[in-house]
C-alpha cells in the first residue's frame, strides 16, 4: 500500500527518468575527431555544428539555448566542436571558422548556411528552417 506522498514521489521519479532519457537521446554531441564528425554527417540528413570555446562568454551563454533546440527539434542532430582542441583543427579549418560561436547548418552533407554570434533568435529561426 502506498501513501499519496509515496505515489507523488514515484510519479515524479518516473517523470524525471523519462525526461532524462529523452534529453540523452537529443543531447549535443561533442566532436573529438574528423572521422567522428564524418560518421555523423553520413548518418544524419540535418546537422548543426556549434563551434565554441570554453573561454568564450557568448559561447557559454548560448549553450542552454542550443541544448533546448536539440530537445525540441529531434530531426536535427546537434554537435559541438571545441576550437581549442588540436584533434579538431582540421574541422575548424574546413568550415572556415574565424569567430565564436559559429553555427554551421548542414543538409545532406552540404553547408546550407552559417550563423556567427550568440543571437538566440537568429539561431532558433535558422534551426527551424533546417528542421522544416
Amino acid at each position: 500500500c502506498t501513501s499519496p506522498k509515496s505515489t507523488r514521489m514515484l510519479h515524479s521519479l518516473k517523470h524525471n527518468l523519462i525526461s532524462s532519457t529523452a534529453q540523452k537521446k537529443n543531447m549535443v554531441t561533442e566532436i573529438k575527431s574528423k572521422s567522428q564528425l564524418d560518421k555523423i554527417l553520413n548518418e544524419n540528413e540535418r546537422v548543426v555544428i556549434d563551434f565554441w570555446a570554453s573561454w568564450c562568454g557568448p559561447c557559454v551563454s548560448i549553450m542552454p539555448a542550443v541544448v533546448e533546440l536539440s530537445t525540441k527539434h529531434t530531426g536535427v542532430t546537434f554537435v559541438k566542436v571545441n576550437v581549442d582542441e588540436e584533434s579538431v583543427a582540421d574541422i575548424v579549418e574546413k568550415y572556415e571558422v574565424e569567430a565564436m560561436p559559429t553555427f554551421v547548418f548542414i543538409r545532406n552533407g552540404q553547408v546550407e548556411t552559417k550563423v556567427v554570434g550568440a543571437n538566440k533568435d537568429k539561431l532558433t529561426k535558422t534551426v527551424e528552417t533546417l528542421a522544416a
